[in-house]
């Protein structure tokens, strides 16, 4: 896989969604992962700041792993 990916996981995930993300950060190549305390599956309501943070960063962090993705056409 060759696309920049960033798993994004709350402190409160569920076991198995918790097993997912640890399958996707261990075997993913240069997988980005961060952990937003207090959070669980409803993250986007319960955590909208922290999230945006991590989502962003993790684009911007991207750019130099496949610059060409991001620019436009």
């Amino acid at each position: 896989m060759t696309a920049p990916v960033h798993v994004v996981e709350g402190s409160q995930t569920s076991a198995v969604d918790h097993a997912i993300c640890d399958v996707l950060r261990r075997h993913v190549p240069h997988a980005q992962h961060t952990l937003i305390e207090g959070a669980g599956h409803m993250m986007p309501l319960t955590h909208p700041e922290p999230l945006t943070r991590a989502l962003l960063t993790g684009i911007e962090s991207s750019r130099h792993v496949r610059p060409n993705i991001w620019s436009k056409a």
